[in-house]
Protein backbone atom coordinates (compact mmCIF):
# COMPACT_ATOMS: atom_id res chain seq x y z
CA UNK A 1 0.00 0.00 0.00
CA UNK A 2 1.44 2.85 -1.13
CA UNK A 3 0.34 6.35 1.48
CA UNK A 4 -0.10 9.86 -0.27
CA UNK A 5 1.41 12.58 1.92
CA UNK A 6 -1.17 14.95 3.05
CA UNK A 7 -1.18 18.51 2.99
CA UNK A 8 -2.41 20.85 5.65
CA UNK A 9 -4.06 23.69 4.17
CA UNK A 10 -4.91 26.60 6.31
CA UNK A 11 -7.97 28.83 6.87
CA UNK A 12 -7.41 32.93 6.65
CA UNK A 13 -8.97 32.60 10.62
CA UNK A 14 -6.48 30.32 11.58
CA UNK A 15 -3.49 32.19 10.02
CA UNK A 16 -4.65 35.07 11.79
CA UNK A 17 -4.47 33.20 14.80
CA UNK A 18 -0.99 31.88 14.33
CA UNK A 19 0.27 35.56 13.94
CA UNK A 20 -1.77 36.55 17.54
CA UNK A 21 0.28 33.26 19.65
CA UNK A 22 3.53 34.20 17.84
CA UNK A 23 3.92 30.91 15.66
CA UNK A 24 4.06 33.65 12.74
CA UNK A 25 6.21 36.41 13.93
CA UNK A 26 5.01 39.82 14.22
CA UNK A 27 8.21 40.62 11.18
CA UNK A 28 8.21 38.04 9.59
CA UNK A 29 6.72 38.91 5.88
CA UNK A 30 3.96 36.19 4.83
CA UNK A 31 1.14 35.92 2.95
CA UNK A 32 -1.95 32.93 2.76
CA UNK A 33 -1.45 32.01 -0.70
CA UNK A 34 -4.56 28.69 -1.31
CA UNK A 35 -3.96 28.15 2.32
CA UNK A 36 -0.45 27.76 2.17
CA UNK A 37 1.95 30.10 4.12
CA UNK A 38 4.55 31.86 1.65
CA UNK A 39 7.42 33.68 2.17
CA UNK A 40 8.04 36.88 0.86
CA UNK A 41 11.01 38.19 -0.33
CA UNK A 42 12.00 41.26 1.39
CA UNK A 43 11.58 44.42 -1.05
CA UNK A 44 14.51 45.27 -2.93
CA UNK A 45 15.67 48.87 -4.38
CA UNK A 46 14.30 48.25 -8.10
CA UNK A 47 11.06 46.86 -7.08
CA UNK A 48 10.22 49.61 -4.54
CA UNK A 49 11.01 52.03 -6.86
CA UNK A 50 8.93 50.38 -9.61
CA UNK A 51 5.68 50.16 -6.87
CA UNK A 52 6.27 53.98 -6.33
CA UNK A 53 6.17 54.76 -9.97
CA UNK A 54 2.29 52.94 -10.12
CA UNK A 55 1.38 54.91 -7.12
CA UNK A 56 2.56 58.30 -9.26
CA UNK A 57 0.48 57.05 -12.16
CA UNK A 58 -2.15 55.49 -10.30
CA UNK A 59 -2.92 58.59 -7.81
CA UNK A 60 -5.16 61.31 -8.21
CA UNK A 61 -6.97 59.43 -11.09
CA UNK A 62 -10.78 58.45 -10.74
CA UNK A 63 -12.44 57.96 -7.55
CA UNK A 64 -10.64 54.91 -6.54
CA UNK A 65 -8.49 54.63 -3.15
CA UNK A 66 -5.16 52.90 -3.44
CA UNK A 67 -3.95 50.42 -1.14
CA UNK A 68 -0.22 49.64 -1.18
CA UNK A 69 1.35 46.14 -0.38
CA UNK A 70 -1.79 45.18 1.95
CA UNK A 71 -3.91 42.10 2.13
CA UNK A 72 -6.64 41.45 0.22
CA UNK A 73 -9.37 38.96 0.93
CA UNK A 74 -9.90 35.88 -1.50
CA UNK A 75 -11.97 33.92 -0.05
CA UNK A 76 -11.74 31.42 3.05
CA UNK A 77 -7.74 30.61 2.20
CA UNK A 78 -6.10 33.27 0.76
CA UNK A 79 -4.67 37.02 2.02
CA UNK A 80 -2.23 37.58 -0.47
CA UNK A 81 -0.27 41.36 -0.28
CA UNK A 82 -0.30 42.95 -3.72
CA UNK A 83 1.98 45.59 -4.06
CA UNK A 84 -1.12 47.68 -5.44
CA UNK A 85 -4.63 47.72 -5.34
CA UNK A 86 -7.07 49.77 -6.99
CA UNK A 87 -10.16 49.63 -4.81
CA UNK A 88 -13.77 51.08 -4.53
CA UNK A 89 -14.07 53.95 -2.15
CA UNK A 90 -16.96 52.61 -0.34
CA UNK A 91 -15.14 49.65 0.56
CA UNK A 92 -15.82 49.24 4.34
CA UNK A 93 -12.71 50.08 6.88
CA UNK A 94 -13.07 47.23 9.20
CA UNK A 95 -12.09 44.36 6.47
CA UNK A 96 -9.88 43.58 3.92
CA UNK A 97 -10.81 44.43 0.61
CA UNK A 98 -12.58 41.29 -1.08
CA UNK A 99 -12.80 40.66 -5.10
CA UNK A 100 -16.59 42.73 -5.22
CA UNK A 101 -14.33 46.26 -4.04
CA UNK A 102 -11.49 45.56 -6.07
CA UNK A 103 -11.12 47.62 -9.60
CA UNK A 104 -7.29 46.30 -10.24
CA UNK A 105 -4.32 44.20 -8.58
CA UNK A 106 -1.28 45.30 -9.52
CA UNK A 107 2.03 43.09 -8.57
CA UNK A 108 5.14 43.84 -9.59
CA UNK A 109 7.54 40.95 -10.34
CA UNK A 110 11.25 41.18 -10.84
CA UNK A 111 12.29 37.97 -9.77
CA UNK A 112 9.10 36.13 -8.61
CA UNK A 113 7.55 36.34 -12.07
CA UNK A 114 7.37 32.48 -12.98
CA UNK A 115 5.48 31.77 -9.51
CA UNK A 116 3.63 34.85 -10.11
CA UNK A 117 1.94 33.84 -13.22
CA UNK A 118 0.94 30.43 -12.48
CA UNK A 119 -0.21 30.85 -8.96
Amino acid sequence: MVVQPHERLFSVEEYYRMAEVGIIGRDERVELIDGRIVAKDQIRSPHAWCVNRCVGIFAGRGDGLLSVQNPIRLGDNGEPQPDLVVMRPETPMDRHPRPEDILLVVEVADSSLAYDRRT
